[in-house]
């Protein structure tokens, strides 16, 4: 089998409590924690849209030094991968980042970081949930004295877009810590 016909692959759709077992299975405690903080945040978030999906936290990555992955097709998202070996609060973390990339792809919006709907929605989250506000614009391409260069535009009073970098390590670049869930 090839990867092209495991990327194009169609996942089943799977339950919550289908979900919170597969966790708990494969990592104890620790995969009901991520369970219920992927419950919490979807209902917080994004008011319980998003589809339960399977989460993995493998110990090697096959892309260097990415600490978590949404990955998806065309279709739908397959599965979020967390790197194995992290504390709880740099997993939730870095669920909360891939669970926005969920819920782009899943509304079918472009889930890139330097991406419009990606900017628009870590400021949303961060403004309205932990009370932190910033501007967040993508790096677009302009000619600055003859050179190309990537600018990222200001807001629409002026205030200036934290950096591309920043912007692809939300949440913890703006020191947002996603919550605990408190039933475990």
């Amino acid at each position: 089998m090839s990867a092209l016909e495991i990327e194009d692959a169609d996942r089943p759709e799977i339950s919550f409590a289908e979900m919170q077992k597969f966790l708990h299975l494969g990592f104890g405690k620790r995969g009901i924690i991520i369970a219920n903080a992927w419950q919490l945040y979807n209902n917080e978030f994004w008011q319980g849209r998003l589809k339960p999906i399977p989460i993995f936290l493998p110990h090697a990555t096959s892309y260097g030094s990415w600490i978590g992955a949404c990955v998806h097709n065309e279709n739908q998202v397959l599965n979020i991968q967390i790197k194995h070996g992290m504390d709880m609060q740099n997993i939730l973390n870095t669920l909360l980042h891939e669970m926005v990339h969920q819920a782009l792809i899943e509304s079918e919006q472009n889930a890139a970081h330097n991406a419009l709907p990606w900017c628009q929605e870590i400021m949303r989250i961060s403004q309205d949930y932990f009370d932190i506000s910033f501007w967040a614009a993508p790096a677009l391409p302009r000619k600055v004295d003859g050179c190309s260069v990537r600018l990222q535009k200001e807001s629409p009073d002026g205030e200036i877009s934290i950096s591309r970098h920043a912007i692809a390590r939300w949440p913890r670049s703006v020191q947002i810590h996603a919550p605990l869930p408190t039933t475990t």
